[in-house]
């Protein structure tokens, strides 16, 4: 098995703390890869990537795109893994639009990514995001994804079927 060096670009979780994450009532292992960092990207960091990866040793990472109503670093993310497929692991693109729930179309174009492909993780759904100054704000705080909401739900659902990891912030 490879050993994957990330490049951190943002939230990291603890191994031992998803270690911890299995149900009492059926104990499922997971055997895949494990990660303690994720990197995301805009639109335009293809040779930026590539570059800061030889210039720090970095032999492999779990990589995904941002979606934003400026950038979107799907193709970068894309083009990668089609010219290095032995380097990245790929999640789907994150969104930050999203509001108390998941949309449908996100539900529908995460789901289909993961099991049509090309993507093998949710790259991050955004839960909470108070941990920035500069974050919106709204008439009940900070925005955030519920994750009691129905999509959530069927999505956390279908993910365990699929047996997909997930980021969460």
């Amino acid at each position: 098995m490879k050993r994957f060096l990330l490049m951190i670009a943002g939230l990291t979780i603890s191994v031992s703390a998803l270690a911890m994450c299995e149900s009492e009532e059926k104990s499922v292992k997971y055997h895949g890869v494990l990660f303690d960092a994720m990197a995301q990207i805009d639109r335009g960091m293809y040779d930026q990537v590539l570059t800061k990866m030889d210039k720090s040793g970095v032999q492999g990472m779990a990589l995904f795109a941002r979606l934003t109503h400026k950038s979107n670093g799907d193709a970068d993310v894309l083009a990668l893994k089609k010219n290095f497929p032995q380097k990245f692991i790929i999640g789907t693109p994150k969104w930050f639009d999203l509001r108390g729930d998941v949309s449908a179309m996100y539900l529908r174009q995460t789901l289909s990514g993961l099991r049509d492909g090309p993507y093998q993780f949710v790259g991050e759904i955004m839960f909470a995001h108070g941990d920035k100054s500069h974050g919106e704000q709204t008439a009940s705080g900070e925005r955030y994804v519920s994750a009691e909401k129905p999509n959530v739900l069927q999505l956390m659902q279908e993910l365990q079927i699929l047996q997909a990891p997930v980021m969460t912030h």
